[in-house]
């Protein structure tokens, strides 16, 4: 592979623009996760917990709560939680110890706590997948269809600050490149940071790709070096494939080699006159023979 001729662009420059793809991500993440994804997971969610704690459990569920007298299992959010009755809070704290050894020695609560803990990763699975798609959806906008038909496959932010994702060659990207790009970022720099940091993860994502492209000496994120793809400024030079390439740097070879050679004949040219000026000036110093 031929060196490349373009200098990748800076990484203020990108990132200025990374900044601008992430806010057109997150605002329509939210409109998404709000409107469409949230109360479809909700329903999903609900179905579930009736399900677990009202069908095959309802007998054991209600026997729990009236035996005990202790309190009742409720959702919170993609949560299983067990809320404690305000008679059994106004107990002392030794009575309460009693209940609650009882309560946890229960066969039939340890097998509804397991039912529970197998429900709440479920619930954990469902949320998660819903804010993938949340997510899928502004992703796969910004950083695949925009670019696939914009010039120079840029995105939003990218055709913002005047910059194009090329071949890290210096030709034209494929159309597989800006795919694999698209599923770089999606799958590693956002799933993968969600998933270990769900948070952080709108800062976490920007802050790795920021740190990876100012240690790389081509400035360039994970995403870029999956995809072979570099972004420049969009008056770099690119082309169609390798042989233009070839062909563009053995044509300014031989230009180059040509400048050399008039630079070369105007050097001597230049030495010639100057050798002239001067031996006209130490016969124009020269003391003159008196007339006889």
């Amino acid at each position: 592979m031929l060196n490349s001729i373009n200098r990748p662009a800076s990484i203020g420059r990108r990132f200025v623009g990374a900044l601008v793809d992430l806010f057109l991500v997150f605002f329509l993440t939210v409109l998404i996760n709000t409107y469409i994804s949230t109360p479809i997971a909700n329903k999903v969610a609900d179905l579930e917990v009736k399900e677990t704690l009202h069908a095959d459990y309802q007998e054991v569920y209600y026997k729990i709560a009236i035996e005990y007298e202790i309190g009742t299992y409720e959702r919170e959010g993609n949560n299983i939680v067990f809320t404690y009755d305000k008679e059994f809070a106004e107990l002392s704290q030794e009575d309460q110890q009693k209940i609650v050894d009882q309560f946890n020695s229960d066969e039939d609560v340890i097998a509804i706590s397991e039912k529970i803990n197998a429900l709440t990763r479920k619930l954990n699975n469902i949320y998660f997948v819903v804010v993938a798609a949340s997510l899928l959806i502004p992703e796969l906008l910004i950083f695949l269809i925009i670019p696939l038909l914009l010039k120079g496959n840029a995105t939003p932010g990218q055709a913002l600050m005047k910059l194009s994702t090329i071949h890290k060659g210096d030709f034209e990207a494929k159309r597989f490149q800006i795919v694999l790009r698209f599923i770089s970022i999606f799958l590693i720099e956002t799933l993968l940071v969600y998933y270990f940091s769900p948070t952080l993860a709108i800062i976490l994502s920007p802050m790795i790709s920021l740190i990876i492209m100012a240690v790389s000496s081509t400035n360039s994120a994970i995403h870029d070096m999956l995809s072979s793809t570099k972004v420049v400024k969009n008056d770099a030079m690119v082309f169609e494939d390798y042989h233009a390439k070839v062909e563009y740097l053995n044509q300014s070879k031989k230009l180059k080699d040509v400048n050399k050679v008039y630079d070369a004949d105007t050097q001597e040219l230049r030495d010639n006159f100057k050798f002239i000026d001067e031996q006209e000036e130490i016969i124009k110093n020269s003391p003159q023979e008196e007339e006889e």
